[in-house]
């Protein structure tokens, strides 16, 4: 049975204003009532809507990053250059990795994750896949003499590469730190590319 435009407008809102106060004041400083009183709506609303204060971050965090990959894969569906494609996806990682949100917000997802406070975001795992199988993609068109194996593993070491290099700024307790340079070149050595080369 669809949902009604009024129950759409009131889970948007909920979720619109625990982002504001995540952002605001932290995850565990917010509290469902603070959200509630923003949203203009009564405490019980937000049951009707979400069953606790975890399962509206899933939603905010799962759609915000998915969406970040869906919209990367669509800047790299016409992209006929390997170098060109690792390049578009440290650049658009880079941008994830600088928004607010993401700052924001990234421990608070590890922290949920590592505590089993939170199973998983199942958007994200659905769009990474695709990404990883994109990356796959990329490479078996380009370097044709990889096997089905060697580039599906190619393909999982550059996704968590580029997840590493993104987060950077993010993962608070890591504190990696990279240089865009010898990055970039360490990615074209893994795939053996000159970097010269026109592939």
């Amino acid at each position: 049975m669809p949902r009604s435009a009024r129950y759409s407008t009131t889970h948007q809102q909920l979720k619109e204003q625990a982002l504001a106060l995540f952002l605001e004041k932290g995850y565990e400083q917010t509290g469902i009532q603070e959200i509630t009183e923003r949203a203009g709506v009564a405490v019980g609303s937000f049951y009707r809507h979400f069953s606790c204060k975890e399962e509206i971050f899933v939603e905010i965090w799962d759609e915000y990053a998915a969406n970040n990959i869906r919209q990367t894969l669509e800047k790299v569906s016409h992209i006929d250059n390997l170098k060109a494609f690792l390049d578009i996806l440290m650049s658009e990682n880079e941008k994830f990795a600088q928004d607010p949100i993401t700052a924001a917000l990234y421990s608070t997802q590890t922290s949920l994750i590592s505590s089993h406070r939170v199973e998983s975001f199942p958007q994200i795992a659905e769009w990474s896949m695709r990404y990883r199988i994109e990356i796959q993609r990329q490479i078996l068109r380009h370097i044709p003499l990889q096997s089905e194996q060697e580039a599906v593993t190619q393909a999982n070491i550059i996704h968590c590469l580029l997840n590493s290099y993104a987060m950077r700024y993010a993962d608070r307790l890591q504190r990696f730190t990279y240089h865009a340079r010898p990055f970039r070149q360490i990615l074209y050595a893994m795939l053996q590319l000159d970097e010269d080369s026109e592939i």
